[in-house]
């Protein structure tokens, strides 16, 4: 994704960045969350896609009835909004007006060796007059160790109107942090973060403390940065 990222959410994401120690356990298991943006804009003719990518062996989020609920795995399942870290900066945004809008939050937690692209979606959270039409903004986020971070893989298409544009990004990641993926279209936060093993109580070990959090305002990671993918 490019293009500037709008100014006044230079202070949301340094608000609701999330610091301190990285925990970790035999098995990491992460909590992924995502909040979707779309931005007013004029003509969107200019990032026009011809070829969309399929998303039909993409994974679904499972929804237990209630919580706690054994008949549906805890792996890919959709958090309640009481499990999800970001509802402050999701209510600073749904708050802002001047035409931005909040299309979802999604959150899920996953085996960080169990990664399989995920499919998002408007129509998760869509009216019932509204399910069945093309979504405003679809696409899969998967997250993969790499090292200690994590690589960050995501594709969406962006329908401003009956116009399709893609949206591709890659990046790697450190825990806890917050990023934010950009186009004039839309804008994407993520934040990946480790969370304790489900039914283990046992203490965790702390690791060495995670690099400074910080907000991104670039749609890339330059090459000099310590997040960057090794070419």
């Amino acid at each position: 994704m490019n293009g500037g990222s709008p100014r006044y959410l230079r202070w949301v994401l340094g608000l609701f960045l999330a610091g301190g120690m990285a925990q970790a356990w035999a098995v990491d298991w992460v909590q992924v969350e995502v909040i979707a943006l779309q931005y007013p804009t004029p003509d969107p003719s200019a990032w026009v896609t011809s070829k969309t990518p399929d998303f039909s062996t993409a994974t679904h989020l499972t929804v237990a009835e209630s919580p706690g609920d054994p008949a549906v795995s805890i792996a890919y399942q959709q958090l309640p909004p009481s499990a999800l870290k970001l509802a402050g900066a999701w209510r600073t945004l749904s708050r802002h007006g001047g035409g931005l809008q909040v299309l979802f939050h999604v959150g899920w937690r996953q085996r960080s060796d169990d990664s399989h692209p995920v499919w998002l979606s408007t129509n998760l959270t869509a009216a019932p007059a509204d399910v069945g039409l093309p979504a405003k903004l679809e696409g899969t986020v998967r997250v993969q160790p790499l090292g200690r971070d994590f690589r960050l893989d995501s594709t969406f298409v962006a329908r401003p109107g009956d116009i399709p544009v893609v949206l591709t990004e890659t990046r790697r990641v450190a825990a806890d942090d917050l990023h934010y993926l950009d186009h004039p279209l839309v804008g994407l936060l993520i934040q990946i973060s480790l969370v304790e093993p489900p039914g283990d109580r046992q203490s965790p070990v702390v690791a060495p403390p995670a690099p400074p959090s910080r907000a991104v305002d670039a749609p890339k990671v330059p090459a000099s940065d310590p997040h960057a993918l090794p070419d």
